[in-house]
């Protein structure tokens, strides 16, 4: 049992080490020391929230503009040579797009054509809206759009339709069968050019 008193250690004593000084004064590292932060956080917050929501702001803002302001197919001499409104289709069916190198203007009407995804061209013309001419006459399917009154005719070989706004008459014409649904969604796809 001799052995086993020999082997027996005192109890290691707690000892207090004490911060060096550097520490104390150091405000990252204790900040109840320091009296007074160097910049408040409020002021932080409100300048780095500026900096962040300024730029934000300010892209956003032209990028509005840039969606927002009407975007015309038509060319500006084109514009300039009518008296009448112009109007073109802001929605296509499958396939069908606007051949933006077919418009043209010429004795005080506008010619351009709609590809219908097999190569095949509609025709589309815009002029004033006649004065002495009865549109009751125009026989079809009548359905009102967002421009105004269409009407909507199929025959045998070919499909045309006749989309009637305030000052201007829009025609379509395919020398070729297109389904009703696909004519009916182009004409109700037309909207002003902003001119």
């Amino acid at each position: 049992m001799s052995g086993s008193v020999d082997n027996l250690k005192a109890p290691a004593q707690k000892t207090n080490i004490a911060a060096p000084d550097s520490y104390k004064k150091s405000p990252l590292l204790n900040h109840r020391l320091s009296s007074r932060p160097r910049f408040s956080r409020l002021s932080f917050t409100g300048r780095g929230l500026a900096a962040i929501l300024l730029p934000i702001l300010l892209i956003g803002s032209l990028l509005a503009l840039f969606i927002l302001r009407p975007h015309s197919p038509f060319p500006p001499q084109v514009q300039r040579d009518t008296s009448f409104p112009l109007y073109y289709p802001s929605k296509f069916p499958a396939g069908f797009k606007l051949d933006r190198g077919s418009i043209s203007a010429s004795g005080g009407i506008v010619i351009f054509a709609i590809s219908d995804g097999r190569g095949r061209q509609i025709a589309v013309t815009e002029q004033a809206r006649p004065q002495n001419f009865d549109f009751s006459s125009l026989r079809g399917e009548a359905f009102i759009t967002r421009v105004g009154k269409a009407t909507l005719a199929v025959q045998e070989e070919r499909t045309s339709a006749s989309l009637l706004a305030d000052q201007t008459w829009i025609l379509i014409r395919t020398p070729f069968p297109v389904a009703t649904s696909d004519l009916k969604a182009l004409v109700d796809g037309f909207k002003p050019a902003g001119n």
